[in-house]
């Protein structure tokens, strides 16, 4: 399995997700959860894997709300923002 790489910079990271669920022949893994006190995506595709944290959640929420309008299935985003919100 192959990661890829992120940086710090909210643009790279978020060009780098929507190339990632653009391009994917099988999502696997698309979610967001708590890790101590961080909230991670996790993003699995054919044999690529991403990740995104962040220490404040609105950051995420700004993230999710970002990547949905760059990817060719903004349902999937939306799932995964229904999933973000439950957490809280």
């Amino acid at each position: 399995m192959r990661k890829v790489m992120m940086t710090s910079d909210k643009i790279k990271s978020l060009k780098a997700a929507a190339s990632l669920l653009n391009s994917c022949e099988m999502l696997v893994v698309f979610t967001v959860e708590k890790e101590g006190n961080r909230t991670v995506l996790h993003i699995l595709a054919d044999d690529k894997k991403l990740e995104y944290s962040v220490i404040k959640d609105q950051d995420m929420l700004n993230f999710l709300n970002d990547l949905k309008q760059q990817v060719d299935h903004p349902e999937d985003v939306e799932e995964v923002l229904m999933e973000f919100k439950d957490l809280k």
